[in-house]
């Protein structure tokens, strides 16, 4: 009898750790994330399916609290393999709080030369994240707008998905 107990109390507690580990998996999976302690900010905008047009422009939008730390400013790519170009030029204005405004013109590779895309990714979507500002001081607290154009010579844009943009808290070594 009392190995009979012990035969039924083992499945038990397999039952319960198979049931258990799918749930310890996924709750790592919104854990890790939180890890990163240098994200301030980010946030990604989809672009239009049938294209990205010149003169559609994407917003960014942050609060500001800190005007004392250090920040990284980065943009950011999803594209699919029909994005006919290696690089892509970016205007970005920077609306301040206070009323002042920065423009910013910027060239990136997305592509080698020979052709194979940078960044990551295993289907035809790929990702990339590319510096804007490093080593930055917001210079007032308030609302930050960040506006990006595109500024290549075909007015429609083929093959990108989606454009990010991100803010990184710099702590000192």
């Amino acid at each position: 009898m009392l190995i009979r107990e012990n035969m039924q109390e083992k499945p038990d507690k397999w039952r319960l750790r198979k049931h258990l580990f799918p749930i310890a998996i996924i709750a790592l999976l919104f854990i890790m994330p939180s890890c990163d302690n240098t994200r301030y900010y980010e946030e990604f905008i989809e672009v239009d399916p049938t294209g990205w047009d010149f003169q559609d422009s994407i917003h960014f939008q942050t609060m500001v609290q800190d005007s004392l730390g250090y920040y990284n400013f980065l943009v950011e790519f999803r594209h699919s393999t029909a994005y006919p170009y290696s690089n892509i030029y970016l205007y970005i204005k920077t609306l301040l709080p206070d009323g002042r405004y920065a423009l910013d013109t910027l060239s990136y590779q997305l592509a080698e030369p020979d052709g194979k895309w940078l960044g990551s990714g295993y289907s035809d979507i790929k990702s990339i994240s590319l510096p804007f500002q490093k080593d930055i001081i917001f210079p007032v607290t308030g609302n930050y707008q960040f506006i990006i154009t595109h500024g290549m010579r075909d007015t429609l844009l083929i093959g990108m998905k989606d454009i990010g943009f991100r803010i990184e808290k710099v702590f000192e070594n």
